[in-house]
């Protein structure tokens, strides 16, 4: 989709990301209505189950905020629309772009691996530490600043995405 000198495109989720969440949702959902009853009905302290229906809560707000629902290239920055605001990205702070195929384990650092996407802090030996925002591992590509931060992202028609970006930054440091 384009609008006005913006190009925007969805973040696909891999359909056992999308089942996982739905699974997730439910099993959450159904928890936090079973927490109330019994709250209710006097079964359990107010103060336990209410500390309880708070994290699965927290849980969930978090997991959606980070959700990355689409990439938008605007004239001067990638911006990453998430569940709740955006990650904006310019391209003058970016030092290399290009696919990113994994063949080895991530070891998720801290974040949320599969609740509305993989989202958080993980680590490889190619890459190091770096922050995703992926819903399809299939259509990947890092972004590498120049203040040595690195964010892995995904986006329907990754191709493009990745030789647009490629071609902003070379234009940066002409």
């Amino acid at each position: 989709m384009t609008t006005a000198n913006h190009l925007i495109k969805k973040v696909h989720k891999e359909k056992s990301l999308v089942l996982l969440s739905a699974l997730v949702l439910i099993l959450l959902l159904g928890t936090g209505s079973l927490l109330l009853y019994t709250i209710l009905t006097g079964k359990i302290p107010c103060i336990l189950g209410s500390g309880i229906i708070a994290i699965i809560f927290v849980t969930l707000v978090l997991s959606y905020g980070y959700a990355p629902l689409s990439i938008e290239l605007s004239d001067r920055s990638l911006i990453l629309h998430r569940g709740i605001g955006k990650k904006v990205i310019h391209y003058a702070d970016m030092k290399h772009i290009d696919t990113y195929i994994s063949k080895e384990a991530m070891i998720r650092t801290c974040g949320i691996g599969g609740l509305f996407g993989f989202t958080g802090w993980y680590y490889t030996k190619k890459l190091g530490n770096f922050f995703s925002y992926v819903g399809d591992y299939s259509q990947t590509f890092c972004i590498e600043l120049k203040n040595r931060k690195k964010y892995l992202l995904s986006g329907e028609d990754r191709d493009y995405l990745v030789a647009f970006l490629k071609e902003k930054i070379s234009g940066e440091k002409a």
